[in-house]
């Protein structure tokens, strides 16, 4: 195998996750960078990085990244309200 169709295989790879990125923050259920990168076991730095290559090919703005993310802060502080209710029927 050529070095060349290595690097091709991991790019094709690496496309491959920051897609699988895409579909998670569209979800608008992560807050931040960091509960992306735990749900994708990479590092935040790696988010990062993958974010930046999205918005660079014109996958995402960054209008569209940010209000993802403040979503999901949203779905975050509601669901732990829920949960939060769910343990005191009186609420």
């Amino acid at each position: 195998m050529k070095a060349g169709q290595l690097r091709w295989v991991c790019a094709l790879a690496e496309d491959s996750r920051v897609e699988q990125l895409l579909e998670l923050v569209r979800t608008g259920e992560y807050g931040s960078q960091r509960s992306l990168a735990t749900a994708l076991g990479v590092t935040v730095s790696t988010v990062n990085d993958w974010k930046q290559k999205a918005v660079t090919k014109g996958h995402i703005s960054e209008f569209e990244w940010a209000k993802c993310l403040k979503a999901g802060k949203t779905h975050c502080a509601t669901s732990d309200d829920a949960t939060e209710h769910a343990d005191n029927p009186d609420f």
